[in-house]
């Protein structure tokens, strides 16, 4: 056993024996406060340093603005009065079949999922090429690729979709009103508003493609069924459904707003957004920090001081 364990073992007889004032014990509050009094020169340097690092941040740091879309559901008509007729006419079994959804409020949460999806999203950063405009610390403009040639240290799709739904897109729905909120946040105003009212109008347009491509397909087998069919009923029965199938191919075709319809566009901020970054917040968390860390690093190395003095103290002589 070394001579630095036979003094540990004697300070901790020492402390619980009583034989002995215990050198060791924890510093109380006034000892504390004389002990940071005595050391406020390295307390202050430390938190002027890192309050000045959290200074230098809060200046060079992007302003983030915040642009909004209010908007609410388009009023399906076609589903709400035609196809109601449809089912209660007794042919929901050959609109099932024809492609043609009588779901109402199944149908109307499918543009929101849409908006909110990552192929949805994919489909934005790829068009836009907004890969090197997100991580453009990562970016060489000049040469146009990326500043590290190792390919997994290169940001890929997936981290722009991770990125544009954790900073950038925002999505609300207020199920009392109906009414939709979408919010981009950006450090560019005039982007922020554009990137607002374009993912609106992607989403109409994606919705409007799906419609169109699902009619297109329901028109063309109500077309063979009916040229195939002998009997003077299910013709007609199969030339109504037709009808409001077209009907719905037209609809889809004329209106531009066929998910959502746009209450306010967005409008170019003039003020950035104070949540990001909260420059205040930062500065007086910098400062906790600081005087925080530095406290503790003085208590903690005074603790090393006294406890090495007393195993000083109590180790046998040579």
């Amino acid at each position: 056993m070394s001579k630095d364990d036979d003094a540990d073992r004697m300070a901790n007889s020492m402390m619980h024996a009583g034989g002995q004032p215990d050198r060791d014990e924890g510093l109380n509050l006034f000892e504390m406060g004389a002990l940071l009094w005595a050391n406020r020169r390295i307390v202050i340097a430390t938190t002027a340093v890192i309050v000045g690092l959290s200074l230098v941040y809060v200046f060079v740091a992007r302003n983030w603005y915040r642009a909004e879309v209010l908007m609410k559901m388009a009023d399906q008509k076609q589903n709400q009065g035609l196809l109601g007729g449809l089912s209660g006419g007794g042919l929901g079994g050959l609109a099932s079949l024809a492609g043609i959804d009588i779901g109402g409020e199944a149908k109307s949460a499918e543009p929101l999922a849409v908006l909110r999806s990552r192929e949805f999203a994919e489909a934005f950063i790829k068009d836009l090429d907004l890969l090197p405009v997100f991580f453009y610390r990562q970016w060489d403009a000049s040469a146009k690729r990326w500043k590290s040639s190792d390919p997994d240290k290169q940001p890929d799709i997936r981290d722009g979709i991770r990125y544009f739904e954790k900073a950038i897109l925002t999505v609300k729905e207020d199920k009392k009103t109906g009414l939709i909120t979408l919010s981009v946040d950006w450090t560019d105003p005039a982007t922020a508003a554009a990137w607002a009212d374009l993912l609106v109008e992607r989403a109409n347009d994606r919705m409007r493609q799906r419609a169109i491509a699902d009619a297109d397909g329901s028109v063309r087998y109500l077309k063979q069924e009916m040229a195939a069919a002998t009997v003077l009923a299910l013709q007609q029965s199969i030339a109504r459904v037709l009808e409001i199938d077209l009907q719905k191919l037209a609809l889809a075709n004329a209106d531009k707003e066929y998910a959502f319809r746009v209450i306010d566009h967005a409008q170019v901020p003039k003020r950035k957004w104070v949540e990001h970054p909260h420059r205040v917040l930062i500065v007086l968390g910098a400062l906790f920090l600081g005087v925080m860390g530095s406290g503790a690093f003085v208590i903690a190395r005074d603790g090393v001081r006294r406890r090495r003095t007393l195993r000083a103290e109590l180790r046998p002589p040579t």
